[in-house]
């Protein structure tokens, strides 16, 4: 750890007269900062967004290092990208960077600074002058509120606009700026924007044949909890439950221990191969600690594909059995009885072929009614374009 971060840091020294010249020279108004290009749903809608600018010529600075080559072809499509490498995390390092790319962003008229889920977009916003307009997004609230959401608050008077996926963001939000003395007014400074799927909703009614496929797409990280589902996997197989289950995603270190039970797919950059996963599968399963409302969540449904899921972020807003979307669980409760709920779930749906049918067909029409292209688009062109705000 401490041989690759001297090597980052030797790397970031050697790189900064480039960094210096890439701010010094641009000549966008539009600036977005985002920690990462690495693979994932917020990535994702990072790269959305700045598609819907891409005629804007804007800048895309990234916070954080990198060790993976990740979206950086997908985000360098539509924006240029200066990359701070330690310049963005490096204590000794980032105030002058802040200050070099204030320069960069002040010396603009009607500059606007658009960031996401990093602390170097806050850090930064004392430096901006008067006349940039700032507009954070807010993807989801961690379970002890301990990331963006409070390391926002010193600035909440500085931020034009922020943008978050729902109303359940919204509302916990709301408690926030109540402990926190922020004058309710500023609460009219929120929009709802939710994601679009950019998979074509499929026209076909599934039908449910032989055993269910559930699958699990997402990263091998603390928070998204992919050893819930490995052993979710292995206890129904274990019962007798007649399932497949069906992992995407990077989880080479869990493959001895479970490949009985799971077929591992790896990565799928490739939306073909990946909307052909969505096909072949019944169930789609999340067992994240904390989310907004997850891209692959409106990946899946778009191709009636069924989720259970934690009750986490905007996931509790847009599925239930009241509305025929699917289930949630208690996400607080012992991992033992998060699996059991799962499996209960699962089991249900098994016996009851009707009710994932019509479940599977409402998934596909809320996704056509609630996140459509078109919507997504509209709402952030005019935001970042100061189009009717």
């Amino acid at each position: 750890m401490k041989l690759r971060k001297a090597i980052e840091t030797i790397s970031s020294l050697w790189h900064y007269r480039g960094i210096s010249r890439s701010l010094r020279d641009t000549r966008s108004a539009l600036f977005f900062l985002f920690p990462s290009w690495q693979i994932g749903g917020s990535e994702r809608v990072h790269a959305e967004i700045m598609a819907v600018v891409e005629n804007s010529r804007p800048i895309c600075i990234i916070t954080t290092p990198q060790s993976e080559v990740g979206f950086r072809g997908l985000f360098a499509r539509y924006a240029e990208i200066i990359y701070l490498r330690r310049w963005g995390t490096k204590a000794s390092f980032k105030p002058k960077m802040l200050q070099r790319v204030a320069e960069a962003i002040n010396k603009q008229p009607g500059s606007v600074v658009f960031g996401s889920n990093n602390l170097f977009f806050y850090d930064l916003l004392p430096y901006l002058s008067p006349h940039v307009r700032i507009i954070d997004l807010t993807h989801s609230i961690t379970p002890k509120q301990e990331w963006c959401e409070t390391y926002s608050v010193p600035h909440v008077p500085r931020i034009d606009h922020r943008v978050v996926l729902g109303p359940n963001t919204l509302e916990t939000f709301k408690a926030i700026y109540a402990n926190h003395h922020i004058p309710v007014a500023l609460l009219r400074r929120f929009k709802v924007i939710p994601n679009k799927v950019r998979i074509a909703v499929s026209p076909s009614v599934r039908e449910l044949t032989g055993s269910f496929r559930v699958i699990f797409v997402g990263r091998d990280s603390e928070e998204k909890r992919p050893g819930l589902f490995f052993r979710l996997a292995k206890a129904c197989v274990e019962t007798g439950v007649d399932a497949r289950f069906t992992a995407i995603g990077k989880f080479g270190k869990h493959w001895d221990h479970y490949a009985p039970y799971v077929d591992f797919e790896g990565e799928i950059r490739d939306t073909e191969r990946l909307v052909d996963q969505y096909r072949q599968a019944h169930l789609i399963v999340v067992t994240s600690t904390f989310e907004g409302f997850p891209l692959v969540l409106l990946e899946a449904m778009s191709q009636g594909v069924v989720p259970i899921s934690t009750d986490v972020g905007e996931i509790p807003y847009y599925i239930s059995p009241s509305q025929e979307t699917g289930y949630t669980v208690d996400s607080r409760q012992p991992d033992d009885k998060i699996i059991g709920d799962f499996i209960e779930k699962i089991s249900y749906l098994q016996a009851n072929s009707s009710v994932w049918k019509s479940y599977s067909s409402r998934c596909r029409e809320m996704v056509g009614e609630q996140f459509s292209e078109e919507r997504f688009e509209t709402e952030y062109r005019n935001l970042l374009l100061n189009k009717g705000v």
